[in-house]
């Protein structure tokens, strides 16, 4: 059974509806939002539930526009995140938590620490989205950034891409987990995280093209916005091995500070991984920042 607990939906003005969900106990103060990777949904959240009874924090998360059972949203942009995020955050009574980001959910962290830091006290990602720009893509592993190049240019292979990427035929999975660092491998395998994990995708799947959408948003157009400088601290969290590091490295030269874990993509769900992220993001300012 997963450890996250259901929150009441939310209705945006537009008629949207989102999805919620939290860990930690019921008692404990918000202390931070989580941002769901890209495809994935509200309850990626749930490996974080001992992380958050360990340090005494709520934790809430949201499925993004068209994740899981959350509406779509027309033209949306990667800004329209703080909106969301604002009326989460009035929602369940926060007062300037931390937001969490893995994956695409560390775009619209750094979203949210470039465009609302009045909403947040501090932005912590895991192996963050980059965004499509020249000199962090030449610095990317040659496949990876020459497939985030093609949302921009050949959108059309880029889905056909996308639709292999995330296929769920068992032969084309055994050969994508074959590219997986050793412990990747390891948080699939784990037989608490691993079925979380695959709770999250499946949810996050529950529409189709959700990860396309949304890929094609983070890069075949520009973010709008400056990542040279933050006014709210930001952690960047990054595999040794992660194609993003690249990003997590510059978003260390605009000021964040960085932190490098063993293995790649998803291997920032190791137990430690999990417990230093959420340390970083409630431990009081003047000790971290």
């Amino acid at each position: 059974m997963s450890p996250a607990r259901d929150l009441p939906s939310l209705t945006r003005p537009d008629g949207r509806t989102l999805t919620l969900c939290e860990v930690g106990s019921a008692d404990a103060p918000v202390g931070a939002i989580y941002l769901h990777g890209t495809g994935s949904s509200r309850l990626e959240v749930a490996p974080y539930a001992v992380a958050a009874d360990t340090h005494d924090v709520r934790i809430v998360a949201w499925s993004r526009p068209r994740h899981g059972a959350s509406t779509a949203q027309e033209g949306r942009r990667l800004s329209d995140v703080v909106d969301d995020a604002r009326a989460v955050i009035e929602a369940v009574g926060a007062d300037r938590p931390a937001a969490i980001g893995l994956s695409g959910g560390g775009s619209h962290t750094i979203a949210l620490a470039a465009l609302a830091p009045e909403l947040i006290s501090r932005a912590v990602t895991v192996n963050a989205g980059a965004p499509a720009e020249p000199e962090i893509l030449a610095q990317m592993p040659t496949q990876m950034a020459r497939t985030i190049d093609l949302a921009a240019t050949k959108p059309g292979l880029f889905g056909l891409l996308a639709s292999i990427m995330q296929s769920r035929n068992p032969l084309l999975r055994k050969l994508a987990e074959r590219q997986l660092e050793p412990e990747d491998r390891a948080v699939g395998a784990d037989p608490v995280v691993g079925p979380l994990f695959e709770a999250s995708a499946a949810e996050g799947a529950q529409q189709k093209g959700a990860w396309l959408e949304e890929a094609r948003m983070l890069w075949a157009r520009p973010w709008g916005f400056p990542i040279d400088h933050f006014d709210v601290p930001v952690h960047a969290f990054a595999g040794a091995k992660d194609p993003f590091r690249p990003f997590a490295l510059a978003l260390e030269r605009a000021g964040a500070t960085f932190h490098e874990f063993p293995g790649g993509h998803i291997s920032g769900f190791t137990p430690e991984v999990m417990d230093e992220v959420v340390r970083t993001a409630v431990a009081p300012t003047l000790s971290t920042d």
